[in-house]
């Protein structure tokens, strides 16, 4: 279900990742998904320490603080590394791996 797959984003995918050295906290951006009200998702995080800020049910137009702050510039620097590879390519559909690095780049362009 849903349910689970929030779960198990959860557990083997956030936990890991983000995993701090020391006994800090963590925060979680979430919008109101079923998934993540959980018994278990809930308390899965209190057990790691992972704090969750829900954001109120139909903002996004009003607060979307990832789409605007984060993914916006991410998205640009992202189109022009596919726009940059088309200039200097066929106009072939792009393959796994020129989409991986070209995300790539983007990603250290945007995040460093």
């Amino acid at each position: 279900t849903t349910n689970n797959y929030g779960l198990h984003w959860l557990q083997r995918i956030f936990h890991p990742k983000t995993q701090p050295n020391s006994d800090k906290w963590r925060l979680l951006i979430l919008d109101g998904h079923g998934s993540h009200t959980t018994i278990e998702f809930l308390w899965f995080c209190k057990q790691h320490k992972i704090f969750l800020l829900f954001l109120p049910a139909h903002s996004s137009h009003v607060l979307q603080p990832l789409d605007l702050g984060v993914f916006s510039p991410l998205k640009s620097r992202y189109r022009q590394q596919i726009a940059d590879l088309a200039a200097l390519d066929d106009a072939s559909p792009i393959k796994k791996q020129r989409f991986v690095t070209c995300y790539h780049l983007a990603r250290l362009e945007t995040f460093t």
